[in-house]
């Protein structure tokens, strides 16, 4: 894994690189490079699994303290895949001109929105058989992982606000990443995952095997 200096870090934002930001959940959210995609660091060696290709390049956006726990991470993976890193500490994220950002409501606030718009679309991203147990009524079931299809991510778009949860917050920062970068905007994340959900009293859900309650 190749360390990059801030000059060659600038050129890797102008070609097919994959940036990968492996900073707080908190600091993300708040502002990060347009096109780049959230990881949470103990997952970096499965979903690079799940969502790159041998020969893919990507640069990971790493605060120089969790450097050992990334490589830790990447010596566990495939070879194939063209990896280098650029300590985060190093760019000026307050005068970054452009930058994007992430969207949260809380339970209070979903119940709200699902009561009074019509054209919301409620993606949940566990697993199949969480969802089957127990989900949102009028919500799709579309697991993290299935983002890495590009039809899957085409299908969301559909003109309404997208909210996105999961088991747990990292998941639902990883997926509005995705999107963002696929070009869907339009976003929401509900913040805490399904546990905040389960306990909002306001939200119906479904239970298997069971009517509406």
């Amino acid at each position: 894994m190749t360390s990059l200096c801030i000059e060659e870090f600038r050129d890797s934002l102008s070609n097919e690189n994959v940036l990968i930001d492996l900073r707080s959940q908190e600091e993300f959210t708040s502002g990060f490079l347009p096109g780049s995609i959230f990881f949470e660091l103990d997952q970096v060696s499965h979903l690079l699994g799940v969502f790159f290709n041998s020969g893919d390049k990507i640069v990971f956006i790493v605060p120089a303290k969790q450097l050992p726990l990334l490589k830790a991470q990447i010596a566990t993976i495939r070879e194939g895949l063209q990896l280098s890193f650029f300590e985060a500490e190093n760019w000026n994220w307050d005068h970054q001109k452009e930058i994007d950002m992430i969207i949260d409501v809380d339970g209070e606030e979903l119940g709200l929105d699902m009561k009074f718009d019509d054209h919301i679309i409620l993606a949940d991203l566990r697993d199949a058989s969480d969802f089957e147990t127990v989900h949102l009524a009028g919500s799709t079931s579309i697991p993290l992982k299935e983002l890495s299809d590009v039809a899957q991510i085409a299908g969301l778009d559909e003109g309404g606000t997208i909210y996105l949860y999961g088991k747990n917050n990292a998941d639902s920062i990883t997926a509005a990443s995705l999107l963002k970068k696929h070009g869907i905007h339009q976003i929401r994340v509900v913040k805490g995952g399904w546990k905040t959900i389960s306990e909002e009293p306001s939200i119906e859900k479904v239970y298997a095997k069971q009517k509406k309650s």
